[in-house]
């Protein structure tokens, strides 16, 4: 086998600062010394050539390492280990044969310095315990005849010694130099980080200021409008119509708000089902077709698969994610299409990798922007805001419940043409034969439920007038008589006293008694008496997954939350009422 080629050094990369210091020091002490070493082989030739060779050698050693480190930088600990090494070797011969020369000594000083100098306190300390120890044998072992005396290597080793000390000193304000800069540093950091999540926040105050403000607007708007105009059908209509759309954008900004703290948090659950992706790549088709209509839109759905096939995940989570890639592909597309497709590409032992994607002939986006899509509060630019709107929350909510969801998202685009937006997720292929009552359940608002056909009586647990209004008003356009009480307190004593409504829609947040409470009662209450289960749906602002839990914990049988919607409700009724209760 043929050796690996040596890989070329890289010398661009750039020197830390304590690198390049060592390295100017270096560079002074071999031009320095080589200098030095060369006149004094000049001058020591006459009295001795060894001496003179010994000059020369030393000279051409330091101007060798200077051009290597010149040459190679990034060898600076190589270099400099092998200065001192060969440096030591040289002082010491120096001192053991040079003995009509009686500054010799004074060598080992430089030598303990650089030692030092170059490796720190650390190494630093052995060197110069080394060089004592080399001197202090030397003259013990009467070997040599050094020309000094015992005083002049004691004095000696206490000049090393007080040297020591003076490194020391130096060391630690060195040491404590470097955590002055790394604290202002570390200072500096956090102020530009709290400038950065100041800005951040400003921006989002911003941006949900006029998020809000801007259905709220249409809201209170045709409200006032409402009261003070005399006003044909087709302009109540109308009205009403803008007061729902405007509510349903100022709760859908909401429910991204929510689930955005949620995901950040790390407290967002998945609810795995059974689902048929098919069904849903139709049913956002369905729920968009008005909006790419009123846009002069073509909006077409595909899915790349056999008709019947099922998968295992979150549908809810998977229906969120395509109506945002959706809305966003409706709003910034002036004309032409929007495409949406679903495919298997990827088949795993135990799970499959599904895409569903968006394609529209939008107004593209340029290729430097797309990198800040998925950012939270971010759009490809400030004016998009401006002119189209959102709160720069959709994409970055897609773009984590697909990490969440074991796979991932993406953008191609191409300004003035259009984008392909997709995200990847993770599901299990289930087989032909599907228990139907573990295959999600799907609503579409374009398709109001069957209105419920109940003679008896529904019971209005409830302290919010407003909301005991809306829910009576919403079981009178169905049809159903109705009573209201004001908390749970109310409503256990009501059923005490012999009341029996087929139903109860039930608050959770209430004074006196709570809904959680109240239904716990009414359930001891029906065992004790041998009453009939009372179908019981909770009706509350609770919108996590923990607050449907705890209804279904405490004994009701559905939960709806507010703003409920209508459809909703009455699938609800329905669904109860036609299944035994007792």
């Amino acid at each position: 086998m043929m050796p690996a080629p040596p890989q070329p050094i890289d010398r661009d990369v750039p020197l830390d600062e304590e690198s390049t210091a060592k390295i100017g020091f270096l560079y002074s002490v071999f031009l320095l010394a080589g200098l030095v070493a060369f006149v004094m082989g000049f001058v020591r030739w006459q009295t001795s050539v060894a001496m003179g060779f010994v000059d020369f050698g030393f000279a051409g050693f330091n101007f060798g390492l200077l051009l290597y480190l010149r040459r190679n930088p990034q060898k600076v600990e190589i270099v400099s280990t092998l200065s001192l090494s060969l440096s030591f070797v040289l002082f010491l011969a120096i001192y053991l044969l040079a003995t009509n020369n009686t500054m010799r000594l004074s060598l080992f000083f430089l030598l303990a310095a650089s030692g030092f100098f170059l490796k720190g306190r650390k190494i630093g300390r052995l060197w110069l315990s080394g060089i004592i120890l080399a001197i202090v044998a030397v003259h013990a072992s009467g070997l040599f005849a050094t020309g000094y005396s015992t005083l002049d290597i004691a004095t000696t080793c206490v000049y090393l010694i007080a040297l020591f000390f003076i490194f020391e000193n130096y060391e630690s304000f060195k040491e404590k130099e470097r955590e002055r800069k790394q604290s202002e540093e570390e200072a500096l950091r956090a102020k530009e980080i709290a400038e950065a999540e100041n800005q951040a926040k400003s921006r989002f105050l911003t941006t949900m200021s006029h998020e809000i403000r801007t259905p709220m607007n249409g809201i209170l708007g045709m409200a006032q409008l409402m009261l003070v105009s005399r006003l044909t059908e087709q302009e109540q209509h109308d009205h009403a119509r803008t007061i729902l759309n405007s509510g349903q954008s100022l709760l859908a900004l909401l429910n991204d708000i929510l689930d955005f703290s949620k995901i950040e948090a790390g407290k967002l659950e998945l609810t795995p089902a059974v689902f048929s992706p098919r069904q849903i790549v139709d049913e956002a088709a369905t729920l968009f077709a008005e909006s790419a209509k009123a846009k002069g839109l073509v909006i077409e759905a595909v899915w790349h698969g056999p008709i019947d096939q099922r998968y295992l995940a979150d549908p809810m989570r998977l229906r969120q994610m395509l109506a945002n890639l959706i809305n966003n592909s409706i709003k910034f597309t002036g004309s032409g299409f929007v495409r949406i497709e679903g495919r298997e590409i990827e088949p795993m032992a135990d799970a499959s990798l599904l895409e569903f994607s968006v394609t529209d002939s939008g107004i593209g986006i340029p290729p430097e922007k797309l990198t800040l899509l998925f950012r939270p509060f971010s759009q490809a630019d400030s004016s998009t805001t401006r002119e189209y709107g959102g709160s720069g929350l959709g994409l970055s909510i897609v773009h984590n419940l697909a990490k969440l969801m074991g796979g991932d998202a993406g953008v191609e685009s191409e300004p003035g043409k259009g984008s392909r937006f997709w995200f990847r997720v993770q599901a299990i292929q289930q087989t032909a034969n599907v228990d139907s009552r573990k295959t999600a359940r799907t609503t579409s608002i374009e398709v109001p439920a069957e209105a419920p056909t109940l003679a008896g009586l529904v019971l209005i647990v409830e302290d919010n007038p407003v909301n005991r209004k809306v829910a009576q008003a919403m079981l009178g356009k169905m049809g159903i008589q109705s009573k209201s009480v004001d908390n749970g307190q109310e409503a256990v004593d009501a059923i005490a006293q012999g009341m029996r409504p087929n139903l109860i829609l039930m608050d959770c947040q209430m004074p006196v008694m709570d809904g959680f409470e109240a239904t716990t009662q009414i359930r001891r209450w029906e065992m004790a008496n041998g009453q009939p289960r009372l179908p019981i749906v909770a009706l509350t602002a609770g919108a996590f997954e923990e607050d449907r839990q705890n209804c279904l914990a405490a004994g009701m049988d559905d939960f709806l939350t507010k703003p409920v919607n209508m459809a909703d409700l009455s699938a609800s009724i329905n669904r109860l009422l036609g299944k035994p209760t007792s």
